[in-house]
């Protein structure tokens, strides 16, 4: 199965696709690559500008929050 993952994150389409210098971080992205191995899963980070209209419908949640909002 491949799976897109739509991101405005270049950096994480590097992470990605390369791994990262981070050494908190980089065990964590192995253990998430494996385990999506493991499921024959793969997943293809895709870049997109942040005035994609892809990228503002999935932001439109993040965008109107509150802290005092119950």
């Amino acid at each position: 199965m491949r799976v897109a993952h739509h991101t405005d994150s270049q950096a994480l389409v590097h992470i990605f696709g390369k791994g990262s210098r981070n050494r908190k971080l980089l065990p964590m992205v192995m253990e998430a690559f494996l385990k999506l191995r493991e499921y024959g899963v793969i997943v293809e980070p895709v870049w997109l500008s942040r005035e994609d209209g892809v990228i503002k419908y999935a932001d439109l949640g993040s965008r109107d929050f509150h802290s005092d909002d119950i």
